[in-house]
């Protein structure tokens, strides 16, 4: 008996293989140092949680035994949604904290009726991770030593690097996050965004009518786009699983745009928060997870990072503390812009591909239509559906005189000779009165130079804007992909 007491490491092996599990499924993206940072945010907090629980308990079984449990919630609870009905349906904070400590006092009383179990409990517990973690260190040595080819050959249409560009312009795309498009905005906003849609064709902007996203979840739009094919995937599935978000990543990953800016000699920027082969992220966002956030989504752990904060402030009542908060969460947008006109000043011996994605107008809605924090909303812990627009409208409306400004600074640094691309990744995706197709009703505008054809058409969808550019750059037709759109 003295030597099966001795198992009590189970606490420190699941998050072990809690790391290389996720780590199996995105071989390629992450780095060791994110690797590192994951697996000691994971520990650290199991080793808090492990001394909580010896405190309480004092023996080493017991608190070894609840430890694991605890860790099996904060770690696969998110999954385990995720697999059954998704992200959406996971509780709020509060519910969450309530769920754990009613399971964790179900769990004291049944050790006090099993005391002498304990052992031969964590014995199991440890054989079986040990079982796990073997298989997951195989499976993560193949898939590092096995690179993704999905993305290498070329899509039925996609341009060859044979064929040539004459003139080089430099493109910038910007794209608007949840960005809904016209139609959208006046049928169940009654604000049909006129003005921002006036400003755009004063500067000779063809927009683009009816445009549609393919998916209405960034980690699938996005690197559809830029890779100019739809994915594969389980629709049956959360994509904010492991198993919906992976080939997204992947394809984005080796996505066909980027590396053919690159054989045409483009300097390639990327300010967004995906990773692409030889471009890490420019920052992280928790519903477009990278680094090491990757191998901590989707766990409670990052619901509860993103979600303890906004909980206690709303607590508190202050609405210095809230702005405060909120505004350097959001300025880091604004940076990113600056970021981009310096690229636009300083990179000159090469032509110029940049892809800037902002979080605008997405939640959380931080300013209102005038500017400044709206401090209003952000107190509200629960909105109502109607605040939650009126808040998302105002939002809009300030990014749109961003984006203005930021335009204009770019055409006057390149002289208007550059491709300027405003879109979004899908529409709004809050409550609508409309069809459920208006979530996909996105933002699609193009500027493009003098003596470039423009064959930008209405209806359109995000999966042929860099086919249509690509034609454009090289004067060769090119096959276009069905537009469709994916629930």
């Amino acid at each position: 008996m003295k030597k099966i007491t001795k198992h009590h490491l189970g606490w420190l092996l699941l998050p072990v293989y809690f790391i290389l599990h996720g780590w199996q499924y995105y071989a390629e993206i992450l780095s060791l140092s994110d690797v590192a940072e994951a697996s000691a945010i994971v520990i650290l907090v199991m080793c808090f949680v492990r001394l909580f629980f010896y405190f309480i308990v004092k023996t080493k079984e017991k608190s070894s035994l609840l430890t694991f449990i605890t860790g099996c919630f904060l770690l696969f609870t998110t999954a385990f949604m995720n697999a059954v009905g998704g992200r959406k349906f996971l509780p709020k904070l509060e519910q969450q904290v309530i769920i754990i400590l009613v399971l964790l006092l179900l769990i004291v009383l049944l050790l006090r009726f099993v005391k002498y179990l304990n052992p031969r409990i964590n014995q199991f517990i440890n054989t079986f991770l040990s079982i796990l973690i073997l298989i997951s260190i195989v499976q993560l040595l193949f898939n590092l030593s096995t690179e993704s080819n999905e993305s290498q050959e070329r899509a039925d249409g996609f341009p060859e690097k044979d064929q040539l560009i004459q003139k080089k312009p430099s493109v910038y795309l910007v794209v608007l996050d949840e960005y809904a498009g016209s139609e959208t905005l006046a049928s169940n906003f009654e604000n049909p965004n006129q003005s921002f849609l006036d400003f755009l064709q004063s500067r000779k902007f063809k927009i683009v009518r009816s445009a549609t996203s393919n998916y209405n979840y960034t980690l699938l739009s996005i690197p559809s786009m830029f890779d100019g094919s739809y994915i594969k995937t389980d629709l049956s599935t959360s994509v904010y699983g492991k198993d919906g978000s992976k080939n997204g990543l992947l394809k984005m990953y080796h996505n066909r745009t980027f590396r053919l800016f690159q054989e045409y000699g483009y300097v390639v920027k990327n300010y967004s928060p995906f990773v692409s082969k030889g471009y890490p992220a420019a920052y992280n966002n928790r519903f477009l997870p990278g680094g090491r956030l990757l191998l901590l989504y989707p766990s409670l752990l990052d619901d509860l990072y993103e979600q303890v904060p906004d909980y206690v402030l709303s607590k508190t009542g202050s609405k210095k503390l809230i702005e405060s908060y909120h505004y350097q969460k959001s300025v880091s947008q604004l940076q990113l812009m600056d970021n981009v006109l310096k690229d636009a000043s300083t990179v000159v011996e090469k032509p110029l591909f940049c892809y800037l994605h902002l979080m605008l107008p997405h939640a959380p809605y931080v300013w209102d239509s005038t500017g400044k924090i709206n401090t209003n909303y952000l107190s509200v812990r629960q909105p109502s559906p109607k605040l939650e627009q009126q808040a998302y409208l105002g939002q809009l409306i300030h990014t749109n005189k961003i984006i203005s400004a930021f335009t204009d600074s770019l055409f006057k640094i390149t002289n208007n000779e550059a491709v300027i691309m405003i879109i979004s990744d899908h529409g709004y995706k809050g409550v609508l009165s409309g069809n459920v197709k208006d979530k996909f009703n996105s933002f699609n505008a193009i500027y493009l130079p003098a003596g470039m054809q423009n064959n930008w058409y209405n209806g359109m969808s995000n999966i042929n804007q860099f086919r249509l550019l690509f034609s454009s750059l090289t004067q060769k037709p090119v096959i276009l992909q069905k537009d469709s759109i994916i629930f």
